[in-house]
């Protein structure tokens, strides 16, 4: 039986007041095996080379607009920006009594 490595890739994250941004080391690995899903505020990355499987998941906060999440990979190091969109604001909400 033969089964890839799974391995979990290595990562560095920033925030900066725009945007969050995730650096993911994934040697071998170009775009047609690189997939990038977000779903219920995780973002997962999964890719397939050779004999190994890369898979890493990271929660989305709140103030990322997951309509505007861009990867960019180059050399094997993928770059996911995450812009943060407009915070949900504190409000009241009217009681009514009936």
């Amino acid at each position: 039986m033969n089964q890839k490595n799974q391995k979990i890739p290595a990562t560095d994250a920033f925030e900066s007041k725009e945007e969050y941004i995730l650096f993911v080391d994934l040697p071998g690995v170009d775009e047609k095996a690189l997939a990038v899903t977000v779903k219920d505020a995780e973002l997962t990355l999964r890719a397939d080379v050779a004999d190994a499987a890369y898979e890493r998941t990271f929660n989305v906060p709140s103030t990322v607009d997951p309509d505007r999440i861009a990867v960019e990979l180059r050399a094997g190091l993928a770059k996911i920006r995450m812009p943060k969109g407009k915070a949900a604001e504190k409000r009241a909400i009217p009681i009514s009594v009936s």
